[in-house]
């Protein structure tokens, strides 16, 4: 019994094409880090004004500015991505703020 069919070049199309998936997540986790900093940052911010650390108009607000600027996701892709990061940012600024700064 044979193997599906890979047309020539493929294991090396595969390997360059998930290097640069590769690159691209060791970009994105600095981003997410200064993220979360900054968010920390606000976090301090709010808590010595008085002001509760979510803010969902806010939220709405960065979602609808980045969906102006896709353009092969569907802002109902980038959603749900986004409402991850800014709930681990949430979470981030709860336990520091809480006292404990140390990643679980």
């Amino acid at each position: 019994m044979r193997g599906p069919l890979r047309p020539p070049g493929f294991e090396e199309r595969l390997t360059a094409l998930r290097a640069e998936i590769d690159g691209l997540d060791d970009a994105i986790v600095p981003l997410l880090e200064a993220r979360a900093r900054v968010a920390i940052a606000l976090g301090e911010l709010k808590r010595e004004a008085g002001r509760p650390l979510r803010d969902t108009p806010r939220e709405a607000e960065i979602l609808a500015r980045l969906a102006a600027h896709l353009h092969t996701l569907a802002p109902s892709d980038l959603a749900p991505v986004y409402r991850a990061v800014m709930g681990m940012c949430l979470d981030v600024q709860t336990r520091v703020l809480e006292g404990d700064d140390s990643p679980t």
